[in-house]
């Protein structure tokens, strides 16, 4: 090796075997050049906004498909009263389809789910309430809608005995825009357009909804049955709602109009209590 000094740099003549001659440049440490051009100092990229994980992350993991298919039931549920998008038009009657469907798998279901809390309500009230608030989670809306609007009609069509074996990689394909799908491990979100999710802040009011009936008499005997079954109710008066062009259909809902959360609570220990519900705008 050979070593030449010209000006601030030296040269390092390197001889391989073969005779191929490299020559490498190092500025020397003890000077710098004069005439040499600084980099451009470009500025530091603007951080991504913090994103909270939503609430109880990971309340989806490590579910036998019983449970994954009751927070399937919460999931579609929370979607067929908070997506507002045109594209989810079709979601509520699709989320009634799949109640009537999978009506026996989910009965086992929740059979489980009471029996994991060894039929404590209140247990079963606070477990609920707590997975209908995390897919209620705003961030997640437009991913969530738009997954939703894909597996509600999904779950609706398939066969009673395929129902449960298919639920933990609805969840999982549902969780997957909450929590990645990584960790889901599910499929990753199906894009769309925006979908505006009502917050509520901003919500006109919200309605537990119990079913329609044929006529204002059972609908009637329907807010007795409930009432006794839910002592939660109390407070609450029953609201009729005719249902436009069903001749002699009327809905069944609380009233005065509550918060979304509290809507939300109501629902919860409704279902715990084995009470078909939705939650609509009023």
């Amino acid at each position: 090796m050979t070593t030449r000094s010209a000006g601030p740099f030296r040269y390092f003549q390197l001889k391989r075997p073969g005779g191929l001659l490299v020559l490498s440049v190092v500025a020397a440490c003890s000077q710098q050049p004069a005439s040499a051009p600084r980099p451009p100092v470009l500025p530091a990229p603007p951080a991504a906004p913090a994103i909270q994980p939503p609430p109880g992350a990971l309340v989806n993991s490590g579910l036998e498909r019983l449970e994954a298919a009751w927070h399937l039931r919460a999931a579609l549920n929370v979607a067929a009263l908070s997506c507002r998008d045109r594209a989810s038009a079709a979601l509520p009657g699709s989320y009634n389809q799949f109640l009537k469907v999978q009506k026996a798998g989910l009965a086992q279901a929740f059979a489980a789910e009471q029996a994991r809390y060894r039929d404590n309500d209140r247990a079963v009230d606070t477990h609920l309430t707590h997975v209908y608030n995390y897919f209620a989670w705003p961030p997640a809306g437009r991913g969530f809608c738009a997954v939703a609007n894909v597996v509600a009609p999904q779950m609706a069509a398939m066969a009673p005995s395929q129902f449960l074996d298919a639920a933990p990689a609805a969840l999982a394909r549902i969780d997957a825009v909450f929590v990645g799908p990584e960790v889901a491990a599910g499929q990753p979100a199906v894009a769309s357009a925006p979908v505006h999710m009502v917050a509520a802040s901003d919500a006109p009011g919200w309605r537990v909804q119990f079913g329609a009936y044929a006529g204002q008499q059972r609908a009637e005997a329907a807010w007795q049955a409930v009432s006794r079954q839910l002592p939660s109710i109390a407070g609450h008066r029953p609201y009729f709602q005719p249902v436009p062009g069903q001749a002699n259909l009327v809905r069944l809902q609380t009233q005065p109009p509550l918060s979304k959360p509290d809507a939300v609570q109501l629902c919860a220990r409704a279902v715990a209590a084995r009470i078909d519900c939705l939650i609509v705008a009023d």
